[in-house]
């Protein structure tokens, strides 16, 4: 090892001593430098000291923990060569240097050739009689690891940011894509309603023009069909006047249901309530039905329990749901099939009115499309029954106009029940 120079100007210190001041003797300078290695360890990894040509001339043994090299390696070396300066320029380090410094950057070299990160702090020496400068003495503080975090913490701080950057981003475009979408709900929903009224008035508006001369067709036809006038001649003549009737019946009904279709849409369709006797009122409808059941081949019954008396609404709209629920039964029920009307009470004095039959059913996945305007199950190239569609649509209409349900149940070849549920007094 290189002999080292002792510490200069090793002063006496004054201690106390059994409650008198006296002066310490003086440090050798191998003790000088040990208490300087001592204190200086405590805020430094290690300590150094240049010649005036900033020539390494000291360096204390912790070099060989920090770096890996031992102070021989380094003695002698020239200051600036020890590693590379990282500061910036207002804090610079130059051979012209005459001032302390402090918390300087460099990256340095271990003996395995990793780069590691310190704070050098210098002050410069001067001749105590000449007032020359002769070289700087300093400490090193390794910052490898401190640094390491520093910049994984700013990575992850980086990373963080750009991620909550991009997640604000999306959320806007989200935010923003909302708003789009819901001016175009808005825009569509204004056109649609535009749309239902327009449809709502020009169905309206052909719903009469067209029934005036159908009812010219259908008085006419019957006059012919009956031969008020004297006999028509042919037979044939007599079959086309009945098919004639019947087609206008059947169109004059298709039509007035359109116009109820659209007049409940608008809500303009008017109830006129009143206590119905329920009893006649299913006696009616059956009887009305009774000819196309029994052409069909299909019994018709009914049942209404000793408790049900009166429904409260509108006596031609309960008919009209009525007809409507029967007509859908026998249409889609078999030859010797069942058609079954019941009436019961249901919670707090409800009515239950079921109509129930053992036709072919619908499946669960149609259920939905039943219920719309004019929806069919089946095509209208393929279907085998002839209808508007417009009958549970009506139906369920006017049963929520009283404030009540329509609920259908069906398993397919098993049959339907749907079941309409009216208040006992005006919802």
């Amino acid at each position: 090892m290189n002999k080292q120079k002792p510490t200069r100007g090793a002063s006496k210190k004054p201690i106390v001593e059994s409650g008198k001041v006296g002066v310490s003797e003086p440090l050798t300078g191998f003790e000088a430098r040990r208490r300087l290695e001592d204190i200086t360890r405590l805020v430094s990894d290690w300590i150094w000291e240049t010649d005036k040509n900033f020539n390494f001339i000291f360096v204390s043994d912790r070099v060989v923990e920090v770096l890996g090299r031992h102070p021989v390696e380094i003695i002698g070396q020239d200051f600036f060569e020890l590693g590379t300066f990282t500061t910036g320029a207002g804090n610079k380090i130059t051979p012209e240097r005459r001032t302390p410094f402090r918390d300087i950057s460099m990256k340095i070299k271990d003996r395995t050739g990793k780069e590691k990160c310190f704070l050098i702090s210098g002050l410069p020496i001067f001749h105590p009689e000449k007032g020359s400068f002769e070289g700087f003495r300093g400490t090193v503080e390794d910052i490898t690891l401190r640094q390491e975090a520093q910049e994984k913490l700013k990575k992850t701080n980086d990373e963080l940011e750009s991620r909550v950057m991009e997640r604000t981003r999306e959320l806007q475009d989200e935010i923003n894509e909302r708003k789009r979408a819901e001016v175009e709900v808005l825009a569509a929903r204004d056109e649609a309603e535009a749309a239902n009224q327009a449809k709502s008035r020009f169905l309206a508006n052909m719903s009469h023009e067209l029934r005036t001369p159908l009812n010219s067709i259908i008085g006419f036809s019957e006059v012919m069909k009956e031969g008020m006038f004297g006999a028509l001649g042919d037979k044939r003549y007599e079959d086309y006047a009945q098919i004639i009737t019947q087609s206008g019946q059947h169109l004059l009904a298709l039509i007035n249901d359109i116009l109820d279709v659209s007049k409940i849409e608008a809500g303009e369709l008017s109830l006129d309530y009143e206590d119905v006797d329920l009893r006649l009122l299913i006696r009616d409808c059956k009887q009305m039905m009774q000819k196309r059941a029994e052409k069909a081949r299909i019994k018709v019954s009914s049942k209404v329990n000793g408790d049900v008396s009166t429904v409260y609404g509108d006596q031609l709209r309960f008919k009209q749901i009525l007809l409507n629920l029967l007509s859908n039964s026998i249409k889609f029920t078999k030859p010797r099939g069942k058609v079954t009307i019941r009436a019961a009470l249901g919670e707090r004095g409800s009515v239950l009115i079921t109509v129930e039959d053992t036709g072919i059913g619908i499946e669960e996945k149609d259920l939905k499309q039943v219920f719309k305007p004019f929806g069919q199950v089946k095509d209208i190239l393929s279907r085998p029954h002839e209808g508007s569609g417009l009958g549970l649509s009506l139906a369920k209409s006017l049963a929520e106009l009283h404030g009540g349900t329509l609920l259908l149940k069906s398993e397919i070849d098993r049959g339907t029940t749907v079941t309409v549920t009216l208040p006992s007094k005006k919802a």
